[in-house]
């Protein structure tokens, strides 16, 4: 009896290793999700390690080493004050990393909210909820998170929830598309037949349905948000000194780009490298989440 209990506990965990593993060995053959992942456990492993090797004080001035080109000491330079720009570009990385799954996270949460709630229950409420989606979406967004970073203040939390805000209405209208396209077929109205409560549908029925395209449009955008947080650290609006962020560090680089081109030089490439590793993450997500695409590939 015991030997039948333990195999029927030991048979779900056979299965879900089976699964994943499964699934890992079609995740690798994916280039593009592949690249996407090292590149992001990269900057990850390098951003949360730092203090465990980093040699540097990325905020510490040191007014005999201003302005060093790369050397073996300091392999990306010096800055005007005399701080490592290796340094400063690691611990940069950690800001550029909160911004991008912290406001992807608020804006996934906000869009797919108003999407669900607008596409199913339509009528009034789909046409005020999108009225003032459409508000939103006339400002350029990135005009907008200027004014609403500027009245919330200069810190980590308030750039992100501006960022979010911005992006929350570009999410709620895929959604919204989505959830209408969905909202007519026959589980779902079977479910409205049975006496099924709304939220139930919406929470059971219609949100499995739409993951996958909130997974593969929030690792897209996480990479246009690091862009945009680089953005408003550039035009001064960005978390404020002596706290390291890559936009802040290019803004600090220009005046001597002729003279130090390295102190913009390698901010900038962060800044590339890490949208890029956002986007090959979204696009592989893409390829393997889509059965059409997949089908496709094989």
């Amino acid at each position: 009896m015991a030997n039948t209990t333990e195999a029927v506990v030991l048979e779900p965990e056979r299965n879900t290793n089976e699964r994943l593993k499964k699934f890992m060995s079609e995740a690798s053959k994916y280039r593009r999700l592949a690249t996407g992942g090292i590149v992001l456990l990269v900057l990850i492993g390098t951003a949360f390690t730092a203090d465990l090797w980093m040699p540097f004080d990325p905020t510490k001035a040191d007014f005999d080493s201003t302005l060093q080109p790369p050397s073996g000491t300091h392999i990306m330079g010096t800055d005007r004050l005399g701080r490592d720009v290796f340094a400063r570009v690691i611990y940069g990385s950690r800001i550029s990393l909160f911004i991008g799954v912290g406001a992807v996270a608020f804006t996934s949460v906000m869009g797919v909210c108003m999407g669900l709630v607008s596409g199913y229950l339509g009528g009034k409420v789909d046409t005020v909820m999108m009225r003032i989606v459409d508000a939103f979406m006339a400002f350029p967004s990135l005009i907008l998170a200027m004014v609403i970073a500027f009245a919330l203040g200069p810190s980590l939390f308030n750039i992100a929830l501006a960022l979010a805000i911005t992006r929350g209405p570009h999410f709620s209208r895929l959604v919204r598309g989505q959830v209408l396209a969905l909202r007519e077929r026959d589980f779902i109205l079977a479910a409205k037949a049975i006496g099924t409560p709304d939220w139930a549908i919406m929470v059971r029925h219609l949100l499995p349905h739409i993951t996958t395209l909130v997974a593969v449009y929030a690792s897209l955008l996480a990479g246009s948000m690091i862009f945009a947080e680089s953005s408003l650290a550039f035009l001064g609006l960005g978390v404020p000194p002596p706290t390291p962020t890559w936009g802040a560090m290019l803004r600090a680089g220009v005046p001597d780009l002729e003279l130090a081109p390295w102190v913009a030089l390698f901010p900038g490439a962060a800044v590339t490298f890490a949208v890029l590793g956002f986007n090959f993450m979204g696009d592989g997500m893409r390829d393997l989440l889509d059965p059409l695409i997949r089908n496709i590939k094989k």
